[in-house]
């Protein structure tokens, strides 16, 4: 939180600067089990925790594990029960309502989360989601072009900037100055809504 201080490191989220890592003499590196499994013995003997949520319930585990490791457990058992009772307030059922849950850093490095993924798994319980399985190894994520997000024309769309480069601007911007981006009735209809990337916070009663 803005709270805790916190050095910068160089790198990015797929090529994290290992020295710097290394140098900041941390006790516990949390990652990606799809991205970074490679990790541990370029570590040395820095404990490394690696998340790998296929499902919303495996995210939920996921949760509990990182408060065991940091103690942390009262305040996981608080965002679980919210968590929780937010799906419980829309029960699981066909919607036609379609959405798009889709992330990046650039126009030309664009993704989406795949029906196969934890957030595509989830969306389909509640709304139309339309995209395909990414597949075995793939960690739910698909790379995608305006062109096919304009063929399905989903009607509520969440974007995740990645953020790696400072120099660039936000992904929304980017996108903004695309002409297939302002034909998506999402974007006409101004539903299109930026992920916290700290919180990844999902609003479904936005597609109630």
């Amino acid at each position: 939180g803005p709270e805790v201080s916190t050095v910068k490191l160089g790198g990015t989220f797929f090529e994290p600067d290992i020295e710097g890592v290394v140098a900041a003499n941390p006790e516990l590196v949390i990652g990606s089990g799809g991205v970074h499994a490679e990790l541990g013995k370029a570590l040395g003997g820095v404990p490394l925790y690696l998340n790998r949520i296929a499902t919303d319930e495996a995210a939920v585990d996921n949760l509990r594990n990182i408060a065991e490791l940091t103690g942390r457990r009262e305040q996981a058992d608080a965002a679980i029960a919210k968590y929780r009772a937010t799906l419980a307030a829309y029960q699981p059922g066909s919607r036609p309502t379609s959405a798009l849950s889709m992330y990046g850093g650039a126009t030309d490095d664009i993704g989406v989360d795949a029906l196969d993924s934890a957030t595509g798994r989830l969306l389909a319980r509640y709304t139309n989601y339309p995209w395909p399985n990414a597949g075995e190894g793939q960690s739910g994520f698909l790379e995608i072009g305006l062109e096919s997000i304009l063929k399905q024309d989903p009607a509520y769309i969440w974007v995740l900037d990645f953020g790696f480069d400072p120099k660039k601007k936000p992904l929304l911007e980017q996108l903004a100055a695309q002409p297939l981006w302002k034909r998506l009735s999402a974007v006409k209809n101004g539903h299109v809504y930026a992920a916290d990337s700290a919180r990844l916070t999902l609003h479904l009663h936005l597609v109630a």
